[in-house]
């Protein structure tokens, strides 16, 4: 047995392992919050850590994804880097996400009272208000990042770790996350309890969290066990849990929600997106609803392209060329990530 020594946010942290093993599975392990945005299947580089002591040499698509220089400057992948003695890995600190939330509740007749949780399960982040149900204040909201992505950015990646690691792993980790969160809020608003909840996902989110297995989701016909539109085997805050239904195996409940919080059915002709890792699309015409969805997160978040990543602090976000000038601009106003000034923790591997 050998010992790990996890750097991350001036903390360290020193834990078990064993020779041969992955240190990505001991980051997902000890840090849930690590990702892996293609599901350690080694294609997009970009679960680099710094690493020193005792490990097997990197093969060859570290070398690939890498480069010559940042492997000799101790860059790793942690989902091919393999323990053979005592080490020390250094995660980059990323800082904290900006995740942020607009709501106006919409007008309708209330004839509930209490309070209540809604809960929207994204692939990529979760939200959780408290809501005062006689008035329809938001007394209390809590925004992160799923805490399912060490298994993968996209839902086809969470769908097959589920064969890998198990679909308790994967429903446990979701349900606890939104249990703490709820909490969270209850303490801030001052509540003991809540009458029921709600909620709501793309129908991949909705399966893990129910603990129904969504292998047929990934192969055609994507048949599914569930469209839900029930109550939840699982309590939130101890009170009951209700998922709405989905209309297809893609156009999950959260754009169900949307559409009956749009009153998109009021008349005319009306279009209602939501630009999600799972991107949805629906179309109220002539007293018909029409829907469709897509796989946007490759666009908007990068896990599946070489040179990609989210709109966090350092991604470009404009490029501008002018009498043989080329400029740019990033989020956050800050370095570029592909500079070379930062080829360390760089997000793109191949620049």
């Amino acid at each position: 047995m050998f010992e790990l020594t996890i750097c991350t946010g001036g903390h360290r942290r020193t834990v078990p392992a064993e020779a041969g093993q992955l240190v990505s599975d001991l980051l997902q392990r000890y840090i849930p919050s690590f990702a892996l945005p293609c599901a350690g299947n080694h294609t997009c580089g970009k679960c680099r850590v710094h690493v020193e002591g005792a490990v097997e040499p990197a093969g060859e698509s570290e070398v690939h994804l890498l480069g010559a220089q940042a492997l000799a400057d101790g860059v790793r992948l942690a989902c091919a880097c393999r323990i053979q003695g005592d080490a020390v890995v250094t995660l980059h600190d990323e800082g904290t996400s900006k995740i942020v939330a607009w709501y106006k509740t919409p007008d309708f007749e209330r004839t509930e009272s209490g309070c209540g949780f809604a809960v929207d399960i994204g692939t990529t982040t979760v939200a959780v208000q408290l809501i005062d149900r006689t008035s329809g204040a938001i007394l209390a909201e809590r925004l992160a990042e799923n805490a399912q992505r060490g298994y993968g950015a996209d839902v086809i990646s969470r769908i097959e770790a589920c064969k890998t690691v198990g679909l308790d792993v994967l429903s446990d980790r979701i349900s606890e996350q939104i249990e703490g969160m709820a909490q969270e809020c209850l303490r801030e608003a001052g509540i003991s309890h809540v009458e029921e909840s709600v909620v709501t996902g793309n129908s991949t989110m909705l399966h893990l969290y129910e603990g129904l297995d969504p292998a047929s989701l990934a192969v055609v016909p994507f048949d599914v066990q569930s469209y839900f539109g029930c109550y939840s085997r699982r309590t939130l805050a101890g009170s009951p849990v209700y998922l709405p239904r989905c209309v297809g195996a893609y156009v999950g409940a959260d754009i169900t929600c949307a559409i009956l919080a749009a009153d998109l059915m009021r008349g005319g002709i009306q279009l209602l997106t939501d630009i999600g890792t799972n991107g949805e699309m629906a179309l109220a015409w002539n007293g018909k609803l029409l829907c469709c969805a897509t796989a946007a997160g490759p666009a908007f978040e990068g896990a599946g392209l070489s040179c990609g990543m989210p709109a966090a602090p350092g991604a470009i976000r404009t490029v501008t060329e002018k009498n043989g000038t080329v400029t740019y601009e990033t989020v956050g106003e800050e370095p570029a990530c592909a500079s070379a000034g930062q080829a360390f923790w760089m997000r793109c591997p191949s620049c």
